[in-house]
């Protein structure tokens, strides 16, 4: 085989190699235009391979990038380097962004000058995308004004956010390592949090209001949600969890709960509560063998000392009978006002139905105990009526008209007394 047979043949190597190369290969001549590139070039950036011959490297790098890629060209150029590697975007005929790992070296000829320049170009536009995705999620992360909470699958903290240490006064070194329930305010009982892990397993995700401690002891209302974080088969290697302080949300929700359903006078239970309570009483009864009495009470002589004191005084009075009225019944029960000097009682789940007797009777006599306003001394009795759930009625509108007619009924025998509806 001749020299020139065996130049031929290394030469037939080379082109095959660089044609065939998985990634993109390109032979630039002395003045930096493409003299060969192979297929993955062009598949990488959309041109043909005459297309091409007619473009230098400039003709098609992103404008961003075009100062730096010329910077290390006039290093190649004037001998400073025989290579170097950059990380740059292509512009493709469509006009898309590629981002590429290029490494450029120079071929010299026995006197040291460069006659071709040999360019390896990777697509790595799919790393740069994730990158960028990594780093938008950083941001997103570190700059939330939501507080970030990851942990592992033993759920121990293996990350916070800045916005944690703002809400929660904990830094990311006191809580690496252990678990949220350091942030416990102890009001959650052992089975909401079942409950939570029960949904979080089965759905792959919770969210709620729940109530939490700072690290200064103060008990906040959070907003929570967590998040399983899985991998491509499907197993938890994470749980997420993202919260906000809505303490004052929560503190203003209750404000208006409490304005539809409590009396602004007397504190107490209103008519809609009430119905509510009594209801949910009625519910309870039904599945024990226990008893439920209903109290209907009027004050006997209010109007008189409302017109002889006056409207504050009066209200005065009404707030002392509430209380007077809570002091002598147990804490299950409830004491509510429907208007005016008209308060209702709802005795549940008592053993006997003679017990209702000995409640009203203690009521009874703790209103007509004189009450001391203003320097000034009142007396006023209740007129007191008394009904059975089941036993007398079994609704709510026939409970409390039968207690009214009750009511009505110890009003006309004296007043200041109590007395049962009769059937």
């Amino acid at each position: 085989m001749t020299t020139n047979q065996l130049i031929s043949n290394d030469e037939k190597l080379f082109l095959s190699i660089i044609e065939h190369a998985p990634i993109g290969m390109c032979v630039l001549n002395k003045g930096y235009q493409f003299e060969l590139v192979n297929k993955a070039f062009c598949d990488m950036l959309g041109y043909s391979k005459w297309e091409l011959s007619s473009l230098t490297p400039m003709d098609i790098t992103h404008p961003d990038d075009k100062a730096v890629s010329l910077l290390h060209l006039d290093r190649l150029i004037k001998g400073k380097v025989d290579g170097y590697q950059l990380e740059k975007r292509y512009l493709s005929k469509a006009g898309i962004s590629v981002w590429t790992s290029l490494t450029i070296s120079v071929l010299r000829d026995d006197a040291g000058n460069p006659y071709n320049y040999i360019g390896q170009v990777q697509d790595i536009s799919a790393r740069r995308l994730f990158e960028d995705q990594l780093r938008l999620a950083a941001t997103v992360y570190n700059s939330s004004m939501q507080a970030m909470m990851v942990t592992d699958v033993q759920n121990r903290i293996v990350a916070t956010n800045p916005a944690f240490t703002a809400l929660t006064g904990y830094s990311t070194e006191e809580v690496m390592n252990k678990t949220p329930q350091m942030l416990s305010s102890g009001r959650q009982s052992k089975d909401f949090y079942a409950e939570m892990w029960k949904t979080i397993e089965s759905d792959g995700h919770w969210e709620g209001d729940i109530w939490n401690r700072k690290k200064s002891g103060e008990i906040y209302a959070e907003w929570l949600s967590i998040s399983a974080v899985k991998d491509e088969i499907g197993k938890v290697q994470n749980y997420v969890a993202l919260f906000s302080d809505v303490t004052k949300k929560r503190q203003a929700a209750d404000k208006i709960w409490e304005h539809a359903n409590y009396d602004a006078l007397t504190r107490l239970p209103n008519r809609r509560l009430f119905y509510d309570r009594l209801n949910q009483a009625m519910a309870r009864i039904k599945r024990t063998e226990k008893t439920l009495a209903l109290l209907f009470i009027d004050l006997d002589h209010f109007k008189e000392v409302n017109d002889q004191f006056g409207h504050q005084v009066g209200d005065e009075l009404l707030i002392q009978v509430a209380n007077r009225l809570i002091a002598v019944v147990r804490a299950s029960d409830t004491v509510a006002r429907l208007g005016g000097d008209e308060f209702m009682v709802i005795l549940s789940e008592l053993n006997e139905s003679s017990d209702a007797a000995k409640i009203a009777q203690s009521l009874v006599e703790s209103i007509f105990k004189p009450f001391y306003i203003a320097n000034e001394t009142m007396h006023i009795s209740a007129s007191i009526g008394v009904i059975f759930y089941l036993q007398d009625a079994d609704d709510a509108d026939s409970l409390i008209k039968g207690a009214d007619t009750a009511m009505y009924q110890s009003k006309k025998q004296g007043k200041n007394q109590f007395s049962y509806y009769l059937n």
